[in-house]
């Protein structure tokens, strides 16, 4: 069908404004991977603060041991598993 492929193709974010207001995000991100129990302290309705908050992503990468690229490599990666899954399972299901 043809709705996996427009999914996949018109589902990208704008990579583009990585390096510019988002930079700060990831920075935040790397650091928490780095120090997880350390407490910073953000404005608790910015960006940081809600991407620093939950601890799966920061000790992801710290584990893994990814940087920015290789955090999105590994979110699109599971994006696709996702999808596929949640396919099969609508396909076992009937309620396609």
């Amino acid at each position: 069908s043809l709705l996996p492929v427009s999914v996949l193709l018109f589902a990208f974010p704008s990579y583009e404004r990585l390096d510019t207001e988002f930079a700060e995000s990831w920075r935040a991100v790397l650091e928490q991977g780095a120090h997880p129990f350390k407490i910073t302290e953000y404005d608790p309705s910015s960006h940081q603060a809600k991407m620093t908050f939950r601890l799966t992503v920061p000790l992801a990468a710290r584990f893994l041991h990814l940087d920015r690229t290789g955090l999105l490599l590994l979110q699109a990666l599971c994006g696709i598993i996702l999808f596929y899954l949640s396919a099969r399972l609508f396909l076992y299901l009937g309620l396609v």
